[in-house]
């Protein structure tokens, strides 16, 4: 190395010398130079590779510090030979394509040992790829077993932790896993991800790839890495490389011997492996190693796949690696070769070993215990086999810690389990299960369980070792193989198993658990778990985990048992459901696929029910598999978003049409475009398919009906005749006629053959907005504006009846599968029922809150399904047109129903989400009590005996806090005891609410810059007005104007405080009202009276922004303030300004003062909280936890906790003589309001998904 620096040294100044007298250029210092020569190069020569020296050293050094980058987990085994030409590919493809796919596969359809791990590792040891991701490579192992969509997330939940460590998740749904792993991948440095031994395409899809990240799959089933992938098959290695494999470490060998060495393993790495190391073996005790190669070439002629010719006594020239029956004799002859060097004990043990989980690393320990179990080995001689069955290259030996562990190449493991059999393989499940529940305690029953006589006998696994992490994982999988079908039920529906996996590995792994066992209990609580699982994200302390898995089961009939046994006797303070949760999945609701980044506008089924298509303004196409649900296949490369889909006769195909005018038909299997249609020059609003497929039907705004050849993409006909947009399409059961519904008040009836108008049907006096067609074509309904549905004779286009019950346009219709009735909806608010044999209306309901947006009927026509504006869905018997059940899982608008089968409804809309329902277990379920609507404010009474909530609809609602039940209703026009939902047409917004002191009256500050007061009414309502639901006191409220974002009311109740006009000044009012609450029935005392309190002009003022919360003093003598300045300010009740405080750095959206007053707290978008010394005005402490704005803040009556709630959808109770959290759930949606009961014992929150009530329990914490 030396020698050759000098002499590029020296090469190089006799290079310069001689450049610089051929220019012949006189520069001075040459002059010196000339003078002294032979020290002058002898000294440049010198400088120069002292340079190349010292570059070479950092070159070296760096090189070094590079190669430490690499786990050691992932570093080569020296046995491993370099396969150049395939990490080149490999390697040129992740440097050179940013967000690429590259994809090791092999050549040979499903086998595996060829070396793609090892190509993945050689890429990963590459200095190029160490140098362009450094410590940023992320290796994920997959395999064959990890198929469970639990499964697949806790892999992506696993890689997200590693990416972000701070921010752990704890996705159970793949899918939504993938979304926010691509999210997070999106910005920041280059990263590579490595998944290795991908099997199915839900893996690779769970995986995405963003911003700067690349992807290297290895995978034995290429089609997993087509589409845009760049695929680099490994297939059997050279000739130089197999006799590399095969020589390794070895004396010399005969040429002729390794050449058929060399074709008897057909240059498959695995064998070529396993040869090598038998041959090792051999030589340790064979002097001759050409000879006991010899050996072993004839004993795999005689057992592999290339056994000699019968006639000839000539064998194949090589293995055929394509022909699975040759690759399976050549694994077992060379298995066999290298287990033939084995005693036979230590055979069976080895057998044994395929009873473990596929590419796990099993302990040694583990392998002990069973292994003491079924040939009574120590650990001694466990270490031993082990080892020895490592030198014949049977397993594989890792790390030293804890023992070690060991693991089977997938190609080994299945051959042992083909030699067991199942019978064998059920024995050693339960031989190992046996082994490992040495020394765990028998589980405790729990109360309720008293009469269960087989629950003494269970195994308490949840308090096995924590270390003992290959049996937390995978105890479930070995109970189910060795057919312990109830004790793995009964392990996995068990909350202190649920859990120690919850604190262990996350919510996803009792999932999976429960994903495992085939009952129809646990496939009850896998779905409720799974609606829990995104809350149950690590806390801080641990313990917070439980209470909030606790509050969510609470209501199950056998989880909410075993979760009340296990919280009683607590230590620590917790809140407790006392009111059943108002945000708790609906019953029916399956699965939300969230695959979708932007709202759904269209779905479509096939006829026979099993695929889906759901297009987005994502500028996608999904085709989803009804059985599965899982995607089949996605069109991505939409230039515009799609807006309507049909589906094909023969289920083949879906039709779409997009925002660009585009008619398309897409592959139902592969979401590959068929044909598309272009011709529309406006939108279009409508599209039909033949019932024979053969034509599509589209129309829209520019008036005219283009009718396709799906065979040609031609158009066989364009008809005009309208004279505005055309709004719907309907076709005929038989295909024959067209009908067409415009904005010019007309139907038309079309020949589809000819393409003439057969009749047009002007008898409306409004817009025509939808069509239904009868199954026999024997009739047409047209809905309009106009308030009407005139149903049509289609073989004289006379009118046979008029129905005309709506009030106001109708803009839905469906008919019955059988013809026998017909369902409208439209703006009044109302779906009606209709009989088509007389045309009688046979049901309605008119007091839905939200217009229906799209309808949906099951195949038998039993029951049809709304969708809304406001995202929830009712279902209706259509017998008798009553309303069965209302699902609640959508957070907007639904713009798309389908129902692929009897018990089986598809929603889409505005929340991104695809969500599927199962009504097969639908019955008549009791409406809604209104505390699951959406609520911003509330107030608990000065008796604690109610509560009072409001929110966008200009209303107030009293709840009872001992029953949940709710009490009266104020209106913007009446008092109202109805049980039923009572509704507001004025869609003002409620900004505060407030109750007097002694709960004589309530006030409400709107949005439309009023405040409203009513007289509480009285606990001495007569019981029969609550069995009346149509009785109400008309009576207004008392109004004034003031725009008001905030309300206080002095102790005394004498002082309305109200603040946050535009000129953010706080004012004040006299509140003048009878005592008492008020009885409509027995008095007619008049409405409270408020007079404006006036200040001078500089009172009040200060604020230079909008103030957005007020805090009374206990003792009415200041009021605190505080507003998007930032800004905290103290006032005397006269105006004058006490004191300004600074500290929140974003706008302060809650106060909250202690009931002496000597503190007060606020909290806000900084999502601190903040404690200040009223006297001093000084920040006492900062409490820090919540990760979105704080909302509302309140403390107990006692003084001691203080309650927090927010956008980050959690309820908080700090203990403020620690300044910790001593108490936490979470919600599912973000929080607005809280306040404590007067005793101090509960809380209530009020937030977008409805009205809570938790009670405190301190436990013995005083």
């Amino acid at each position: 190395m030396f020698i050759v620096v000098i002499a590029a040294a020296g090469a190089g100044t006799v290079v310069a010398i001689a450049v610089n007298l051929a220019t012949a250029v006189d520069l001075p210092w040459l002059a010196v130079v000339k003078e002294n020569p032979l020290w002058w190069v002898a000294g440049a020569t010198a400088a120069v590779a002292f340079t190349a020296f010292a570059v070479g050293q950092v070159h070296r050094f760096a090189d070094k510090r590079i190669d430490e980058l690499l786990p050691a987990e992932q570093r080569l085994e020296p046995w491993i030979v370099d396969r150049p030409d395939e990490v080149r590919q490999v390697v040129n493809a992740l440097l050179r394509q940013p967000r690429a796919t590259v994809g090791i596969t092999t050549a040979v359809h499903g086998a595996g040992g060829f070396g793609k791990t090892t190509v993945a590792k050689l890429v990963r040891a590459d200095r190029r790829v160490l140098r362009q991701f450094g410590g940023r490579v992320y290796w994920v192992t997959l395999g064959r077993d990890v198929r469970a969509r639990s499964a697949i997330a806790d892999k992506v939940n696993d890689l997200i932790a590693r990416l972000d460590p701070q921010n752990p998740m704890s996705f159970t749904d793949p899918q939504q896993a993938g979304q926010y792993l691509a999210a997070l991948l999106s910005t920041g440095p280059p990263r590579l991800i490595i998944l290795d031994d991908v099997w199915h395409s839900e893996q690779e899809s769970a995986f995405p790839v963003g911003g700067r990240c690349v992807r290297l799959i290895t995978t034995r089933i290429p089609s997993l890495v087509g589409g845009e992938s760049i695929p680099v098959p490994v297939d059997q290695v050279t000739q130089e490389q197999a006799r590399l494999l095969l020589t390794a470490e070895l004396p010399a060998l005969p040429p002729a011997v390794i050449r058929d060495l060399v074709a008897e393993t057909g240059r498959w790495p695995l064998l070529l492996r396993l040869v090598n190391k038998v041959l090792s073996d051999q030589v340790t005790v064979h002097a001759d190693a050409a000879a006991a190669a010899r050996s072993l070439v004839d004993q795999l002629r005689r057992s592999g796949a290339l056994q000699l010719d019968g006639l000839s006594g000539a064998s194949a020239q090589r293995l055929d690696v394509n022909d699975p029956d040759q690759r399976q004799r050549a694994i077992a002859a060379t298995i066999e070769a290298s287990v033939g060097l084995l005693a036979p004990v230590e055979r069976a043990r080895f057998a044994e070993l395929a009873v473990f989980v596929e590419d796990e690393m099993v302990p040694v320990a583990l392998v002990q215990e069973l292994w003491r179990e079924t040939g009574g080995l120590d650990i001694v001689r466990t270490r031993a086999l082990c080892a020895r069955l490592a030198q014949l290259a049977l397993l594989t030996v890792t790390g030293a810690d804890a023992g070690g562990a060991v693991s089977l190449h997938d190609v080994v493991r299945d051959y042992l389990q083909e030699e067991l059999g199942s019978e064998r393989l059920v024995e050693l499940h339960r031989s190992m299960l046996r082994a490992a529940a040495d020394g765990i305690p028998i589980a405790v029953p729990f109360a309720h369980q008293t009469s269960d006589t087989t629950a003494g006998d269970r195994i308490a696994w949840w308090h096995m070792a924590e270390s003992a992490r290959y049996l937390w994982d995978h105890l479930v999988e070995h109970l189910v193989a060795g057919q312990y079908t109830n004790s793995a039920e009964a392990l996995v529906v068990d909350l202190r198993w649920v859990l120690a996996r919850v604190g262990q590995s996350g919510p996803t792994a009792p999932y999976t658990d429960l994903s495992l066992v085939d009952t129809s209990r646990c496939a009850r609580l896998h779905r409720l778990l799974g609606q829990t699982a995104h809350l149950l994200a690590p806390t801080r302390p641990a313990r917070f985990r439980a209470d909030i898995l606790f509050s969510r089961v609470a209501h199950d009939p056998e989880w909410g048992l075993q979760a009340s046994e296990l919280a009683q006797g607590r230590a620590a303070p917790v809140l407790v459901n006392r009111w059943p949760l108002p945000d708790l999945p609906d019953p029916a609701l399956r699965r939300t696929l969230t695959a979708h980044t932007k709202m759904v506008r269209a779905l479509a089924v096939s006829p026979d029910g099993s695929r889906i298509a759901s297009a987005s303004d994502d500028n996608t196409v999904r085709i989803w598999d009804t059985a599965s649900e899982e995607v089949l296949a996605v069109a991505r490369n939409q230039s515009s978003s799609v807006s309507i889909l049909v589906a094909g006769p023969d289920g083949s195909w879906f039709a779409s049409a997009n925002d660009a005018h585009v008619v398309q038909i897409w592959d139902a299997i592969t979401a590959e475009v068929r044909r598309s249609f272009t011709g529309h020059e406006l939108p279009v609003r409508a599209l039909v398919t033949a019932p024979d497929g053969s034509w599509l039907a589209s129309a829209g705004d520019d008036r005219q009906i283009r009718i396709w050849d799906t065979s040609t993409t031609t158009a066989r006909w364009v008809l005009h005749g309208h004279r505005d947009a055309i709004r719907c399409l309907a076709v005929a059961p038989d295909g024959t006629w067209l009908a067409s519904a415009s904005a010019d008040h007309t139907v038309r009836v079309w020949d589809t053959s000819t393409g003439r108008n057969r009749f047009t049907l002007a008898e409306h006096t409004g817009a025509v907005h939808a069509l239904a067609v009868a199954p026999d074509g024997s009739w047409l309904a047209s809905a309009s504006a106009d308030h009407t549905v005139r149903v049509w004779d289609t073989s004289t286009g006379s009118n046979r009846f008029t129905l005309a019950e709506h009030t106001r346009a109708v803009h839905l219709l469906m008919a019955a599968p059988d013809g026998s009735w017909l369902a409208s909806a439209g703006d009044d608010h109302g779906v009606r029922f209709w009989t088509m044999d007389t045309g009688e209306e046979r049901a309605t309901h008119t007091w839905m809150r939200h217009l229906a947006a799209g309808f949906a009927v099951s195949p038998d026509g039993r029951w049809l399904a709304s969708s809304s504006y406001n995202g929830t869905i009712l279902v209706w018997d259509t017998a008798s047109g009553n309303p069965l059940a209302t699902l609640t899982a959508h957070t907007d608008v639904v713009r798309a129903l389908v129902a692929p089968s009897r018990t089986g409804l598809v929603s889409a809309g505005d929340d991104n989400t695809v969500r599927t329902w199962d009504l097969s277990g639908l019955e008549r379920r009791s409406k809604t009590n209104g505390r699951t609507r959406s609520v911003n404010l509330l107030a608990v009474s000065p008796d604690g005996k109610w509560l009072a909530s409001a929110g966008g609809d200009n209303t107030i609602r009293t709840w009872d806090t001992a029953t949940g039940e709710r009490r009266f209703t104020y209106t913007n026009f009446a008092y109202s005891l109805m049980r039923d939902e009572a509704h507001s047409w004025m869609r003002d917004e409620a900004k505060a609410l407030t109750i007097a002191p002694d709960g004589s009256w309530l006030a409400l500050a709107l949005d439309n810059r009023t405040v409203r007061l009513w007289r509480a009414l009285a606990d001495t309502i007569p019981a029969k007005w609550l069995r009346d639901p149509s009785i109400a006191m008309y009576a207004d409220p008392s109004t004034f104007s003031a725009n008001a974002e905030a309300l206080a009311v002095t102790p005394d109740g004498r002082t309305l405080v109200c603040a946050g006009g535009d000129d953010h000044k706080i004012r004040l009012w006299t509140v003048r009202v009878k005592e008492g609450q008020y009885n409509p029935l027995h008095s007619k005392a008049p409405l409270p009276r408020i007079t404006r309190r006036k200040f001078g002009h500089r009172r009040f003022m200060g604020h230079t922004d909008t103030v957005r919360a007020l805090a009374m003093a206990p003792d009415g003598t200041w009021v605190a303030s505080a507003g998007d300045d930032g800004t905290l300010r103290f006032w005397d009740t006269d105006g004058r300004e006490l004191a300004t405080v600074t500290g929140h750095a974003r706008p302060v959206r809650t106060l909250a003062v202690a009931p002496d007053g000597s503190w007060l707290a606020s909290a806000g978008d900084d999502q601190d909280i903040r404690l200040w010394d009223v006297g001093t005005r000084h920040q006492i402490s900062t409490l820090v936890g919540h990760t979105q704005p704080v909302r509302a803040l309140t403390v107990a009556p006692d003084g001691r906790w203080l309650a927090s709630v927010g956008d980050d959808q959690t309820v908080r109770i700090w203990d403020l003589a620690t300044l910790d959290v001593a108490a936490l759930l979470r919600i599912e949606e973000p929080a607005s309001a809280c306040a404590w009961t007067p005793d101090g014992r509960s809380v209530a929150v009020a937030g977008q998904a409805g009205l809570y009530l938790f009670d405190f329990v301190t436990g013995t914490m005083s």
